[in-house]
């Protein structure tokens, strides 16, 4: 059938273009060593080599004991192995007719695309209830736009203190960090900062909705939310958390002896905290 050769050149396309187009937390992850990853359950190591230590010494005392004896780096590794897999197979019965009556590549492929992303960025927005995630404070705090009482607190209050850590964990003020809110927490920040817009359209392009503090915003509807509703929203860099996809497939074939078309495919992907220093989690109820 005509319709065989359509599907790879045509809709495999497609379906990525959808696919890249609705990750929000996927694309602001480390992702340099994604190329060297080739099977499923594959392991990718880290490696972090602590700062040196500097010493500060008198003239006399460098003259008298010159730069003393060489230390060991302190090296540590992180593990990420490649374990999760999002699916899709769905069965078109007679194809050809379906074509020509209802826009199923227009239906179809952004569905199967904008799934499969959105289930990776759920995946990603769940490290922010991982353990090694530091939280800006240990319980929730009610996030207001306004005057905040004692048990409140101003969204843009809790922006400028996340900010504040990342600077104490020496995190470069050229470096970009990105916040992923949710859209209750985006109301309060419109209604308590009124210049919250961008017009650069590189930005727009990239999904930043809004600038604060030095802080781009983004808005995503994946936000984990635990059994009370709080909220846990990444204040970070792109360094802080390492995600691949290595592998993307997708097929469509004929059933032996039927005239129905399955289309099925798969992504191996995973993703985990690298760098915790490099972000800080808000953890937020309304």
């Amino acid at each position: 059938m005509a319709f065989q050769k359509f599907i790879p050149s045509i809709w495999n396309k497609e379906v990525m273009e959808h696919f890249n187009r609705a990750t929000v937390f996927a694309n602001d992850c480390h992702t340099d060593f994604e190329g060297s990853i080739s099977a499923l359950g594959q392991d990718i190591i880290f490696t972090n080599i602590a700062d040196p230590t500097i010493k500060r010494q008198s003239k006399s005392q460098f003259e008298a004991q010159g730069t003393g004896n060489p230390e060991k780096p302190q090296i540590t590794t992180l593990k990420m192995t490649i374990n999760q897999v999002a699916s899709y197979s769905t069965e078109f019965p007679c194809i050809d007719t379906m074509l020509a009556n209802i826009p199923v590549k227009e239906n179809y492929q952004k569905g199967f695309g904008q799934g499969m992303a959105n289930e990776i960025d759920k995946y990603i927005g769940a490290l922010a209830n991982d353990g090694n995630a530091p939280l800006l404070h240990s319980t929730a705090q009610k996030i207001v736009d306004g005057t905040a009482s004692s048990s409140e607190l101003n969204v843009l209050d809790c922006l400028d203190m996340a900010r504040q850590k990342l600077q104490e964990n020496d995190v470069p003020n050229n470096e970009e960090v990105i916040a992923t809110v949710s859209p209750a927490f985006m109301r309060k920040l419109r209604k308590a900062y009124v210049n919250l817009s961008t017009n650069n359209p590189e930005l727009i392009k990239r999904g930043i909705v809004g600038e604060y503090n030095g802080i781009y915003i983004k808005l995503s509807n994946n936000i984990y939310k635990n059994a009370s509703n709080e909220e846990k929203m990444f204040v970070k860099t792109k360094k802080a958390v390492g995600y691949a996809n290595p592998v993307t497939k997708s097929r469509a074939y004929v059933r032996d002896g039927f005239f129905d078309e399955v289309l099925n495919g798969f992504n191996w992907f995973d993703a985990k905290i690298l760098m915790p220093k490099q972000m800080i989690v808000l953890h937020c109820k309304y």
